[in-house]
């Protein structure tokens, strides 16, 4: 039987969603591990594992990022891996979830399933899963690889040996004159590209258990509310990303009029509405996206 950890990735002020993901996810396996960003301050795991890291705590793995802001670690996200999980041998793999995931429907059984899955394809050998995983060809998140690759880091498998190799990886990436702002290679970039790179097996989340999301219900350009995850357009069963309503209302209107999804944005205040939630406040997102759509818009334009 192979060893399995599910860990969950936090920041400072998530513990209540933290410890919502992980209880779901112990009533379909037996160990998990909350990993939180401590950076900003500490977290509040309640009775589960806490294995936290920070942007202090970099020097005890001989790692270092020569310019870093105060979401580094969210940048670099595999650096959760590095710290406790790096001396770690009692498990195989790590499955490691962000705290703003979500079930479009809750309850309906996708995590025990999920983890038989996992089960069988960590026993065939696999290194990495992962989301959208395939090659890269945009320019935002500069890199120094010849056939990049790209995953959503919202959801990452990697089993203890991959640890370990890109443990390696990013100490020799230390010192390189790198493109990148922080002269670290963002994770969704770096993970992948190595590890296909060196000739490691790495599969696409839909490939070990199909049906488990589409773009529409994982991407990080819209926000479902918490509660009202069964009116998302998705045909998938994982969501990206959850918030509760008040921190929807508040981010919402800002990533819609960002990536262009106004009217997506106004269907969810609608069923929101219908809901009862407070018309004020709805409205006040409706004004703050109309602003913000304008602004974006103005930007554009004067662009050269």
């Amino acid at each position: 039987m192979s060893r399995l950890a599910a860990v969950v990735r936090a920041h400072t002020g998530e513990d209540v969603r933290a410890r919502t993901v992980a209880s779901a996810l112990a009533e379909a396996h037996d160990t998990i591990v909350i990993a939180p960003d401590e950076t900003g301050g500490t977290i509040d795991a309640g009775l589960f594992e806490k294995r936290p890291h920070t942007l202090a705590g970099l020097a005890a793995t001989g790692l270092s990022i020569p310019k870093p802001h105060k979401r580094a670690l969210w940048y670099l996200g595999d650096y959760a891996f590095y710290g406790s999980f790096l001396a770690d041998d009692d498990f195989d793999f790590y499955f490691m979830i962000e705290y703003d995931v979500g079930l479009r429907h809750p309850g309906d059984g996708y995590w025990k399933t999920l983890f038989s899955a996992l089960r069988a394809a960590v026993i065939e050998g696999v290194d990495m899963i992962g989301l959208h995983f395939g090659p890269y060809r945009k320019t935002h998140f500069r890199h120094p690889y010849a056939d990049p690759q790209k995953v959503l880091f919202a959801i990452m498998g990697l089993s203890r040996r991959a640890v370990r190799h890109l443990y390696e990886a990013r100490l020799a990436e230390q010192g390189l004159d790198l493109p990148d702002p922080m002269a670290a290679t963002h994770c969704e970039v770096f993970v992948p590209s190595v590890l296909v790179r060196d000739g490691f097996t790495c599969m696409d989340l839909n490939a070990v258990l199909p049906g488990s999301y589409d773009r529409a219900g994982v991407n990080s350009q819209l926000i479902t509310p918490i509660g009202f995850e069964a009116f998302s357009h998705t045909h998938g069963r994982l969501l990206h990303r959850v918030a509760d309503v008040p921190a929807y209302l508040a981010k919402g209107p800002t990533l819609a009029a960002r990536h262009g999804w106004g009217p997506e944005f106004e269907r969810q205040l609608n069923v929101l509405a219908a809901a009862g939630v407070d018309a004020g406040a709805i409205s006040s997102a409706r004004v703050q996206f109309e602003s913000t759509a304008h602004a974006f818009a103005e930007r554009r334009q004067s662009a050269p």
